[in-house]
């Protein structure tokens, strides 16, 4: 099981953690994926780059307009997160087909202009139907 070295040792940069984590090349296949994506309910941990030894942790309860720079995402915390100014590492996944999170098994830090934002829209509640005319 991979130590994180970077949460155990003071002092370490961001460019070495990420120098460390390309010498094994297992934890890369696919795993890279799971921090690049966020959507409602993930939890997640944040911080502004410029102080880095503080670290809060939140579940995503809302996402705001993506096209502009502030109050990007909501935590269940009452804090808000902005593009060019948070990082996140995605600490658990939401299980959309029921509740609860799957681990991810690496977290990695990212600027939150990294991270591709999924939202999802509830097609189920009456739509309209192409195989029904009525004449």
């Amino acid at each position: 099981m991979l130590l994180y070295l970077h949460d155990i040792i003071t002092g370490i940069s961001d460019d070495d953690f990420i120098a460390l984590q390309n010498d094994h090349p297992e934890e890369e296949s696919g795993d890279t994926n799971l921090n690049t994506f966020l959507q409602l309910g993930d939890i997640i941990e944040y911080r502004d780059p410029s102080q880095k030894s503080l670290v809060k942790k939140g579940a995503i309860v809302s996402i705001g307009a993506l096209s502009c720079s502030q109050n990007i995402i909501g935590l269940d915390n009452g804090d808000w997160l902005h593009k060019g100014v948070h990082q996140v590492r995605r600490i658990s996944i939401k299980q959309l087909d029921h509740d609860g999170h799957v681990p991810n098994p690496y977290p990695v830090w990212k600027c939150l202009t990294k991270i591709i934002i999924f939202t999802y829209e509830d097609v189920s509640d009456g739509g309209e139907d192409d195989d029904t005319d009525e004449a």
